[in-house]
């Protein structure tokens, strides 16, 4: 079980930060995920280990927010001057945005889809039909591809 939840580290931090929008807060959410992870003992044999852990991230995530009344939104350091390699950043920091942006379900959807997870867990995992997570993560990869690149 170790070793699978090491595995899903990267992925787990990919989503933290898009959830977060703060690298340190999300290195403390996928601390607090996988703990808590830990504590509840997932069974191998019942698959799912990615869904079930962005389960967890999610509402450890929801019980923060809950918890911290929210601190308003993080600055945006995107709007300086950039120079040639800089445009790629420049790319990135709009993505992220357009990311933080998107409904809450929608960019839940996308990021799990991001994150390798099959539609299928994925609906599962939210408990909606599959074609609401279609859907979803085709307006949401819209959405975000006409933030970054404007069509």
């Amino acid at each position: 079980m170790h070793d699978s939840l090491l595995a899903t580290i990267p992925k787990l931090t990919r989503q933290a930060r898009l959830i977060t929008r703060n690298p340190a807060d999300a290195e403390d959410l996928v601390q607090d995920t996988l703990l808590s992870a830990l504590i509840n003992k997932h069974d191998p044999s019942k698959g799912l280990l990615g869904a079930w852990l962005y389960r967890i991230m999610r509402n450890v995530w929801l019980a923060q927010r809950r918890r911290d009344k929210f601190h308003g939104p993080m600055p945006d350091y995107w709007d300086e001057p950039v120079e040639g390699a800089q445009e790629v950043a420049l790319e990135a920091g709009r993505a992220v945005g357009a990311v933080g942006a998107l409904p809450e379900r929608q960019r839940e959807a996308l990021m799990a889809a991001a994150m390798g997870e099959e539609y299928a867990e994925i609906a599962e995992a939210m408990r909606v039909p599959i074609g609401t997570i279609k859907s979803r993560v085709s307006h949401g990869r819209r959405a975000v591809r006409e933030a970054v690149y404007g069509n």
